[in-house]
């Protein structure tokens, strides 16, 4: 192109297509955020002059094996990706294969649920197509565009078809891609080992590879999993490594939010919210931003029960049950089923209750842990007046929390279960037991926060 405008030569559309769609993937892989325009730039050259193979070519360079934005739709993309489905036409082929995954996954934040029959017809097409990469390309996009509480065990097989192509392939991103997607529902299922195993590899990977998008992913893996084991201060210094990572990758956006909500967490822990107070009380509730209504929660932990309450009221009590088939169904319902219990809302407890029942087995798959299913369904059982049934409860989930390997989390429930026990009239004895296992957790932790709760119990005991 510089040379063109030297000469004053015409510009060849076709060499300049071309050369976007060079520098538009070297952006990419070098973490520059100019990378998509530059690449949207080839589409719209591309489908100037009629070349359906460079409209495909220039809308899949900018899919990172999941979708480009949180919390809201890529309009722009979208609108690209449908109009070279529709050029591509009816027949099976890679590109049809990959473009319908794209679009689905790209649907994932979309009020309707077109993605799940997208990502079923993207399926089909791959495995009639018969391209071991294009399968793989597939595969990956399908387990993020799917992600929903009831799809964890496909999600699982998919994801070990996937890694067995990669292998076969030799194709160490495809591998790493499938590390990190697997970590999701291993998560979901409590499996600590097969998330640690992940994690590993992805951090092998990315050394390996020195991609910044992979570092930066791999970097999140393992703050998660310093927040899962408990350690406080190491899940921190990771997490603003993550950041750093992320913001060289040119992930500023998700970067961000992945660091905050991480941050959130840590700070819950350790009893220092109110630190966060002053940018978390004006998003909650605000639905672009407080994701699953986390925010609204953290500002309940920190102390401002009426603003969470307000939030609470107007917005997550109305919200119809179960909740929307996707990624965030469980972290809205588990933090919803927290704010019922703690405003003794029995009418919604028993909703919440009911929709719950099916995912008790079920850990959230966010960038932080909560506690199991089992543990929210303790809380609205304790609420309803249900003690023997709330006991069960908060059993089944002590059980969880140690199979996996969650202090924090088992110090949860420990705390919630001596609660109920204070309620149902049990005696000191069978209360203090669990609160002394509550501190032996938190106290070398630093997870004043349920330090102060046990405080709490003891002057319900007291009085």
């Amino acid at each position: 192109v510089e040379r063109n405008r030297e000469t004053q030569e015409p510009v060849d559309p076709v060499e300049e297509c071309d050369l976007l769609l060079t520098l538009g993937r070297a952006e990419l892989r070098a973490g520059l955020a100019a990378g998509r325009a530059t690449l949207l730039r080839a589409f719209e050259l591309a489908r100037s002059f009629g070349d359906v193979a460079r409209e495909s070519a220039s809308v899949l360079a900018m899919n990172r094996g999941f979708f480009s934005r949180i919390g809201r739709i890529d309009d722009a993309l979208v609108t690209a990706l449908e109009h070279a489905i529709e050029a591509q036409g009816p027949a099976d082929t890679r590109e049809r294969a990959e473009l319908l995954a794209t679009l689905a996954s790209e649907l994932v934040w979309s009020p309707d649920d077109r993605r799940f029959a997208l990502s079923d017809l993207a399926l089909e097409t791959a495995r009639r197509v018969g391209d071991p990469r294009t399968l793989a390309r597939v595969l990956l996009l399908r387990c993020m565009t799917i992600q929903a509480p009831d799809t964890r065990d496909e999600r699982s097989a998919l994801l070990r078809e996937l890694r067995s192509l990669g292998e076969s392939l030799g194709d160490p991103a495809s591998t790493f891609d499938s590390a990190f997607a697997y970590s999701g529902p291993a998560w979901e299922s409590g499996d600590v080992a097969g998330m640690n195993e992940m994690e590993e590899l992805a951090t092998s990977l990315a050394a390996e590879l020195r991609q910044p998008r992979l570092e930066w992913q791999a970097s999140f893996m393992r703050a998660a999993r310093r927040l899962y084991e408990g350690d406080l201060g190491l899940a921190e210094q990771t997490a603003s490594e993550t950041l750093a990572l992320g913001q060289r990758a040119g992930q500023h956006g998700e970067a961000f939010i992945f660091y905050n909500e991480q941050i959130l967490e840590i700070r819950r822990w350790q009893g220092r919210l109110r630190e966060l107070l002053g940018i978390v009380g004006t998003l909650a509730g605000n639905e672009t931003v407080d994701f699953g209504w986390s925010l609204t929660r953290y500002v309940y932990d920190a102390g401002e029960i009426d603003i969470a309450r307000a939030v609470y009221l107007e917005k997550m009590a109305p919200l119809p049950l179960p909740p929307r088939r996707d990624m965030l169904a469980l972290t809205t319902l588990f933090n919803l089923a927290y704010l019922a219990a703690r405003f003794g809302d029995v009418a919604q407890a028993r909703a919440t209750y009911e929709a719950l029942t099916p995912h008790a087995s079920a850990f959230t798959s966010t960038t932080v842990a909560k506690p199991v299913g089992e543990h929210f369904l303790g809380m609205l059982a304790a609420t309803v007046g249900d003690h023997a049934v709330a006991e069960q409860h908060f059993q089944n989930a002590t059980r969880a929390h140690e199979r996996a390997c969650a202090p924090l989390l088992l110090a949860e429930t420990h705390l919630e279960h001596a609660r109920l026990r204070v309620a149902a009239g049990a005696s000191a004895r069978e209360v203090t037991d669990l609160l002394e296992s509550v501190r032996m957790i938190s106290r070398p932790r630093g997870a004043d926060f349920l330090l102060v709760g046990c405080r709490e119990i003891d002057d319900l005991i007291a009085g």
